[in-house]
């Protein structure tokens, strides 16, 4: 779990057991909790929110609990329902996009633990263009 001053200094918030990051819009992540191996989050979608094509070490998983995605890897497109699941090498360059018309709601994990650091670099590379 990312000690307070790191939430701190990362412009985020704690509540209860876990940290929420909203700084991408349109995207709401709840770090439910991090091993020494993988990030453990609950990620809402608003309707229409895209994020960043990115690209990071590791691997990560999803599983849809409401609402529809749509995940880029690479050149391939795929959609994703309630009951869904995807797991993906995360070198591969991802786009996620919520092209329902409510808000997508899924549990994520990523291995090696390092998602938190990879959003912060994504957003700070986002606020330079």
């Amino acid at each position: 779990m990312p000690s307070n001053d790191r939430a701190r200094k990362t412009s985020q918030y704690k509540t209860g057991s876990y940290v929420i990051y909203d700084k991408i819009p349109g995207f709401t992540i709840q770090f439910l909790g991090q091993g020494e191996l993988v990030d453990f989050m609950y990620i809402s979608i608003e309707p229409g929110a895209k994020s960043e094509r990115f690209k990071h070490k590791g691997e990560e998983g999803i599983f849809i609990l409401s609402g529809e995605l749509e995940v880029t890897l690479g050149s391939e497109k795929r959609k994703l329902r309630k009951g869904e699941t995807l797991w993906h090498a995360s070198t591969t360059p991802h786009v996620w996009e919520n092209i329902g018309s409510s808000k997508a709601e899924l549990i994520a994990v990523a291995a090696p633990r390092s998602y938190l650091s990879i959003v912060l670099e994504a957003m700070s590379k986002q606020r330079e263009k």
